[in-house]
């Protein structure tokens, strides 16, 4: 098992809409790749995710991930949701 997290930037997971959307993308990534997404956690401050697999396989889901979501909510005008 493996573990990563994103660490939002302030105020950009406070509506609960948008924390919302975030676990759905987390969650259809998941299963588009073939992961299987143990835990989930997401607050206002960002998210862990704990991932059955190696590291690596860890990363490119967050990775993919920021870049899905940060897409999402530029589009919508909230800017991005991630520090860098």
């Amino acid at each position: 098992m493996a573990a990563v997290a994103l660490h939002a930037l302030p105020r950009s997971l406070a509506d609960h809409e948008v924390r919302e959307t975030v676990r759905a993308a987390a969650e259809a990534l998941a299963e588009r790749q073939g992961v299987k997404l143990v835990h989930l956690w997401i607050d206002a401050d960002g998210l862990e995710a704990e991932l059955e697999g190696p590291t690596l396989v860890a990363m490119g889901f967050a990775a993919e991930l920021r870049t899905t979501t940060n897409r999402w909510a530029v589009h919508r005008g909230l800017g991005e949701l991630w520090r860098s």
